[in-house]
């Protein structure tokens, strides 16, 4: 497996039986257990079966590439020959089946287009707390936490 520099791994992705087929660019995260890349296309196995002569010696292998500065939401499903754009955020429990262009934000089953990271910059911007107390975030983490968040 290709791992690029600054990338983190948190929970327990799995690169399936094929991880040499996964290529992970700079700065990508993988946010919490469950995201899977698959590299293989099991379902020839219906035509194996309907002609195992024929088709005895049919595989389907793709490769996965993640650009640079990724971000992948927690209990993704990455399907072989898909490539992932530059600075893209691919939401929880998004299906990816195809290529995701640079600089989008994707969620959805399969992967939609939701906006530009850009207009989500602007959004998330927005939604920040204002009298945010950074020293009480580093001390008392879960009072500063349910402070921001409590209901206005």
């Amino acid at each position: 497996m290709n791992i690029g520099k600054k990338c983190q791994l948190l929970g327990r992705p799995s690169f399936g039986s094929e991880p040499y087929l996964v290529t992970l660019g700079d700065h990508v995260m993988l946010a919490g257990a469950g995201t899977q890349f698959i590299t293989h296309e099991g379902a020839h196995w219906v035509l194996k079966g309907k002609d195992p002569e024929k088709y005895r010696h049919t595989f389907g292998y793709g490769r996965i590439t993640v650009g640079n500065n990724v971000y992948i939401g927690t209990r993704c499903t990455i399907l072989r020959g898909v490539t992932i754009g530059d600075n893209v955020i691919v939401g929880a429990c998004t299906v990816v089946n195809k290529d995701l262009p640079s600089g989008g934000v994707y969620a959805g089953v399969p992967a939609k287009r939701i906006c530009s990271v850009e207009e989500w910059e602007e959004k998330f911007m927005a939604q920040m707390p204002t009298d945010f107390d950074l020293h009480n975030y580093l001390t008392n983490k879960k009072d500063e936490v349910l402070k921001m968040t409590a209901k206005k």
